[in-house]
């Protein structure tokens, strides 16, 4: 379980929420009834379904794209919320943050930083950089 500081305000260079990914066994149905409950449209990726929102985006996966869009080995039986997306203004800082928190990444990548569901409340963090 996530037991790392987070920081004071700024030092982790987190600033806003980018999605909720959830697994469930029809995506169609569920962000059909997720965008009827926000007044959105739901849109077929090319993995799933996404709802987009003022600020940030629920996705839809099937439970067996998971591992293959996130990575995310354990799970929770769907349906589950199975990843937060959460926006820094500074990649570089937050990985050097999580490194010296003891927090392991499961990906380290120039375009994300994802920490695995054991080491987060069950639901795994990704860490996306803020876009201009």
């Amino acid at each position: 379980m996530l037991s790392y500081p987070i920081g004071t305000p700024g030092s982790n260079a987190l600033v806003g929420l980018a999605e909720v990914v959830f697994s469930v066994a029809d995506p169609a149905a569920s962000a059909g009834r997720l965008a009827k409950f926000t007044g959105r449209s739901a849109i077929a990726t090319a993995h799933g379904m996404s709802v987009p929102l003022d600020r940030g985006k629920l996705t839809f996966f099937e439970p067996k794209e998971v591992p293959r869009q996130l990575g995310i080995q354990a799970m929770p039986e769907a349906p589950a919320t199975v990843a937060v997306g959460l926006v820094s203004r500074d990649l570089a800082k937050t990985r050097e943050f999580m490194r010296a928190q003891g927090v392991p990444l499961a990906v380290d990548a120039p375009n994300r930083l994802i920490v695995q569901p054991q080491e987060a409340l069950g639901s795994a963090l990704i860490i996306y950089p803020l876009e201009d």
